[in-house]
Order: structure tokens, then sequence, then C-alpha cells
């Protein structure tokens, strides 16, 4: 189960979350009573894991590495050109690409940071509501009748971490599917289990 403040994950029959000190009511993941549709019954939050974010953005590292490099090279050689003797030698290359080189995981890691500190994920016993955003917070709301598929997806550098994404599938307009990517999230397997018992139920009653 999880703490419906921070999302914290918790152990059994604990009072108060070990985190930020909330009062632990029933917020296992579980179909709860009628009258408790508005109660929240657990908050999941994705974590932020370095490797995981380099990965995702080394195709994009790579090629901006040797695109600035070849531009930072030609824009000093011009300076060069225009206020000295130019003098182009493979080290202005070099000194461009390696700043791209870093400068690029560098961005990915704290704007991937930002979003994930605005990012929150709660289960609701009839639906998902999905909280993302830079500078301002985008809300979405999946009921879990509209919900056509879910699945568990772990990479290599996901099960080191472990950690995990569920895809929900939900069909939209022209026969296509959208949804929602509950990603880099702790205990995926609860979360899935969950999801999957809450679809059944829905479609089965």
């Amino acid at each position: 189960m999880f703490c419906v403040n921070c999302g914290t994950a918790l152990k059994e029959a604990v009072k108060n979350c070990p985190k930020c000190g909330q009062e632990v009511a029933v917020q296992e993941l579980k179909h709860t009573s009628s009258h408790d549709q508005h109660k929240p019954i657990a908050v999941v939050k994705p974590v932020l894991a370095l490797l995981l974010i380099i990965q995702r953005h080394l195709i994009l590292q790579i090629n901006l590495t040797f695109v600035g490099g070849a531009f930072g090279g030609v824009l000093i050689f011009f300076h060069q050109l225009y206020l000295a003797t130019p003098n182009l030698t493979w080290q202005q290359f070099a000194y461009s690409a390696l700043f791209f080189f870093f400068a690029v995981p560098i961005v990915a890691i704290l704007i991937q940071k930002r979003i994930y500190d605005m990012t929150r994920y709660v289960f609701y016993p009839d639906h998902i509501e999905y909280y993302e955003g830079f500078w301002q917070v985008e809300r979405k709301i999946i009921n879990y009748r509209s919900i056509t598929e879910v699945d568990l997806k772990k990479s290599l550098l996901q099960r080191m971490h472990n950690i995990g994404s569920i895809h929900v599938l939900v069909p939209s307009l022209g026969g296509k599917y959208s949804g929602i990517i509950i990603a880099d999230i702790k205990h995926p397997e609860k979360v899935y289990q969950f999801l999957q018992k809450a679809v059944r139920g829905v479609h089965h009653e």
C-alpha cells in the first residue's frame, strides 16, 4: 500500500507514513464501499533514475554532440576570421562537442526532475486521476470502465532500480487508442495487479 499524501510505499500494519507522518487509513489497493468513491485509495509518484534518463536521451545526445561540435567550430572560426587571425583547429570542434555532450543529459535530467516533481497518479475506486506538467499541471481522468488494456513494462535499467511503467490504453476517435503511461514507479506489480482487478471488476458488473 502507499501513502495518500506523498506516495511512499508503506509496510503492512504501520499507523503513520515514515516520510511525511500522514496517518495511515485503509489505503490498500482494493475496492471500497460506494460511499468512499470520492476518497483516494493511493497516490503514486514516479522515481527519477538518472541512468534511465540518460539512456532515453542517448541518441539525441550523440546527434547534438556531432552537430553542435561542427556548428560551434564554424562559429569560432568566423569569430576569429573577423576579430583576429583565423586559426581553425580540431580543439575548437572538440570543445564545442564536449559542451553539448555534457549539456544534453544535464538539461534532460533537470527537465525530467521538474516534470516528475509535478507528476502524481491518484487512484480512486472507480477512476485514475493523472497530474503532470512543467509550468502548469495538467489533470487527466480515466475511468476504469474505459480502459481496454493494461500493460506492465520493465526495461533492464528499470529492473536495476526496482521500478517499472504501466501503459493504460483507452479507445479514442477514429478507432485509435490513447491513454497514459504510469512511468517509473516503485512496486509496479502491485499497481498493475490492482488495475487488472479493477478493470475486470467493472466490466463484469
